[in-house]
C-alpha cells in the first residue's frame, strides 16, 4: 500500500517525541502492553476480526489485487493499537452476543 505524504504533513516536533519514546522503549512497552491483551481475547475476536476485514475489503478498490487485504489489516490495526476506542463499541457488542 502506498501512501502519498506531501512535505508538510508530518509534524515534526511530534515525530520527535514519538522517535525519542521509542528509542527509550516506552513504544515497546505499549506494544508488549497491547499483545498480553490481546493474546487474553484473541478466540474471542478472531470471528469480529474476519467480519471486520471483509467489511474494510468492501471499501478498497485498487490497482493490486492484494490492496483490500492490506486496507482492511492495516485499518483493523489501527483500529485497535492506535485508537483502541474507536473500535470498543463493535467489539465490545460482540463480545456480549457470544458470552
Amino acid at each position: 500500500m502506498i501512501v502519498h505524504v506531501e512535505k508538510n504533513d508530518i509534524d515534526t516536533e511530534t515525530l520527535t517525541r514519538l522517535q525519542a519514546a521509542g528509542s527509550s522503549g516506552l513504544l515497546a512497552q505499549g506494544t508488549a502492553g497491547y499483545v498480553q491483551w490481546l493474546a487474553g481475547r484473541i478466540e474471542q475476536l478472531r470471528p469480529w476480526f474476519a467480519r471486520r476485514k471483509e467489511e474494510l475489503r468492501q471499501e478498497a478498490i485498487g490497482a493490486h489485487r492484494r490492496t483490500p487485504q492490506n486496507y482492511a489489516e492495516l485499518v483493523i490495526g489501527c483500529e485497535f493499537y492506535l485508537s483502541p476506542q474507536s473500535a470498543s463499541r463493535s467489539r465490545e457488542q460482540y463480545l456480549r452476543r457470544t458470552n
